[in-house]
């Protein structure tokens, strides 16, 4: 019997997953376990350059803001497949945004 080989190529695109508080301790948990999932992309909420540097050397798409920047908040999670919010919620805006 003739043995056939097949080779199967996705054709999907990867999920884009959007977090917040990524530098902090829940976060950053949470983002070290979706870099491990080669099917996914991540952008992550950052206040700072230095943060942004260091997600960046990640392979993480910094989006500069803060939970008050609504607006950046409601633009990236639209863009987004998933959105996983480990910040702070006190600014109650910032959870609405993300449900926006």
């Amino acid at each position: 019997a003739k043995k056939h080989s097949f080779e199967f190529v996705s054709m999907a695109q990867k999920s884009h997953v959007f977090i917040t508080g990524a530098t902090g301790y829940i976060g950053g948990a949470i983002l070290h376990l979706l870099l491990q999932q080669p099917d996914l992309t991540v952008s992550a909420l950052v206040r700072g350059e230095e943060n942004a540097k260091k997600l960046q050397s990640l392979n993480v798409e910094p989006v500069l803001g803060s939970l008050d920047d609504t607006e950046i908040i409601k633009k990236s999670s639209a863009a987004s497949d998933t959105v996983i919010h480990t910040a702070n919620v006190d600014p109650d805006p910032s959870a609405q945004a993300i449900l926006d």
